[in-house]
């Protein structure tokens, strides 16, 4: 297992790589079916109420057990239901920060990000299941992990 404690910052996704299963697909397709903040906004806090997720354990833990300052980095849209997600799954003292970009350009905003963090932070850790954003921001110099690889059932 990769020690964390050896960068300054660690940016991680959420949907496929914390948390993934039914659900998180589930809000996936009808966000590109229906396009309705709405209907996304119903989704997540059913998310949230119903613990509608299945947790990348392995990845739970490693995070739990570092210090290294983490930032939650999603597409998802603002919603005080993926914070409450977050703070159900990771250890109580553990101290994060949410950024939601409520985008579909994650490809080009979650590399450029970490692009601006790099003047604060050189060593930067990339948590993120998409190869295009991984590969965009490897470019960067910045090491990236693929979260699939952690998953109790190997899927991609």
């Amino acid at each position: 297992m990769r020690n964390l404690n050896l960068y300054d910052l660690i940016v991680c996704d959420i949907d496929d790589t914390l948390i993934y299963g039914f659900w998180t697909d589930l809000m996936h397709h009808t966000w590109n079916w229906f396009r309705s903040p709405k209907l996304s906004a119903v989704l997540m806090a059913l998310q949230d109420w119903f613990n509608l997720y299945t947790v990348n354990k392995k990845l739970k833990f490693m995070i739990d057990n570092s210090k290294t300052p983490i930032v939650f980095l999603t597409v998802r849209a603002d919603n005080r239901h993926t914070f409450n997600i977050l703070n159900k799954i990771l250890a109580p003292d553990r101290g994060f920060e949410l950024i939601a970009l409520g985008s579909d350009y994650g490809f080009i905003e979650k590399p450029e990000y970490v692009y601006n963090q790099l003047k604060e932070y050189p060593d930067i850790l990339l948590i993120d299941d998409s190869d295009i954003i991984r590969d965009n921001t490897v470019d960067l110099g910045v090491d990236v992990l693929d979260p699939r690889l952690l998953k109790e059932k190997f899927e991609v």
